[in-house]
């Protein structure tokens, strides 16, 4: 094929050998220059000076070997002495100057001189794929460090690697898990049909997303994960697919149930004997009450209670009773015990028992907390 290239026979008319390396020299995106050994680069096609910002005639005024990094001088020295003696292509990657001070990463190779001494090279800037490549061992370095689910997958969104926190987390080796979709891979039964379909929609918009969803592993037990997804793009901003992280977040989320199952359970208590909690932080002026203390109000759930609003559900003496009674637990540390009217919100007339103890720190109340409940009656007549 080559020999054919090289054939004028096979040239349009009119176009001679001359011309037509010429335009292949100019048009070429490939960095293309020549010069004899040890001296200076005499010809440089134009994606060469782009690349680094000189001039033909820059070029010519030093030898090209004093573009290289002073670092890596001697190991192009070394490649370019041994492709000469042994007679094969000279080839390798390192730091060229830019005209601007900084240094470009270029991959270079040229055949070996001819009887004249002439160098013909071609090279390409890999700067941003070093870097790239730098970024993703650093990124390895980190993944498989960290005891977190690290996974990538392709544009497809096929595995194409996986840490070994994947494997302790969902059992799967490497091997049976690469070219593997994660969601044919992982899910089950009792994963969210919402959360997947949530999932779905940002991975075909090629968007990052953050869910917890329900995951089986290899051996059919399910467990809970945090799921944070970012897309994955070359220096190009072209998408080369999606970078996950996997978080067991099991414990946490039985540990929410057994809150969930408790605070269910109290508040069925705290039905049944009509009492409710509720705190106060000092310096705040919105009280925190537990279900049953808004059904005693006979208030909705979403009603924001302030302390005085709070206040206003008692007649004029006794919220002056109870007012002295928390400023005076404020002040001293002590605790109050009272039996008192209230009118509900729908304006149903009750007595209710309000307890409250005040949490010292330092010798400043900081918290109070207490209990409240539903007497029904007036106390009198418990009494009788």
């Amino acid at each position: 094929m080559e020999s054919e290239v090289l054939n004028t026979n096979v040239l349009p008319p009119g176009v001679c050998d001359a011309d037509f390396r010429r335009q292949f020299f100019q048009i070429s995106t490939e960095m293309l220059s020549a010069g004899r050994v040890g001296g200076p680069i005499q010809i440089a096609n134009p994606a060469f000076l782009e690349g680094l910002g000189w001039t033909l005639e820059d070029l010519r005024a030093r030898p090209w070997i004093e573009l290289c990094h002073p670092e890596d001088r001697p190991s192009v020295e070394q490649e370019v002495v041994a492709a000469i003696a042994q007679g094969r292509m000279a080839q390798g990657e390192h730091r060229v100057l830019h005209a601007n001070g900084s240094y470009r990463y270029l991959n270079w190779r040229f055949p070996a001189p001819g009887p004249d001494g002439w160098i013909f090279s071609s090279a390409r800037d890999v700067t941003d794929e070093r870097e790239r490549r730098e970024e993703l061992h650093l990124l390895a370095l980190v993944a498989e460090r960290t005891s977190n689910a690290v996974l990538l997958t392709d544009a497809a969104c096929r595995i194409q690697w996986v840490n070994a926190g994947f494997t302790r987390l969902t059992g799967y080796e490497p091997h049976e898990a690469i070219g593997q979709h994660p969601g044919g891979l992982l899910q089950g039964p009792d994963t969210d049909p919402k959360t997947v379909e949530q999932m779905r929609a940002a991975v075909r918009k090629r968007e990052g997303f953050k869910v917890e969803v329900i995951n089986y592993h290899r051996l059919g037990h399910p467990y809970w994960v945090r799921i944070e997804v970012r897309p994955v793009e070359d220096t190009r901003g072209e998408f080369l697919g999606f970078m996950a992280i996997e978080r067991d977040i099991t414990g946490r989320k039985e540990t929410e149930t057994r809150l969930r199952r408790y605070s269910a359970m109290l508040n069925h208590a705290g039905r049944l004997a009509q009492v409710g909690g509720w705190e106060l932080i000092i310096g705040s002026d919105a009280p925190i009450w537990s279900e049953e203390v808004f059904r005693i109000h006979e208030v909705e759930q979403s009603f924001e209670p302030t302390l005085e609003s709070a206040l206003q559900f008692y007649p004029p003496a006794a919220r002056a009773e109870l007012v002295a009674a928390i400023e005076r637990s404020i002040e001293t540390g002590e605790t109050w015990d009272l039996e008192l009217p209230f009118v509900t919100a729908r304006g149903n007339h009750r007595w209710i028992r309000a307890l409250g103890e005040p949490e010292m720190v330092n010798g400043k109340c900081v918290r109070l907390a207490g209990t409240f409940q539903d007497q029904r009656r007036d106390p009198v007549d418990r009494r009788v």
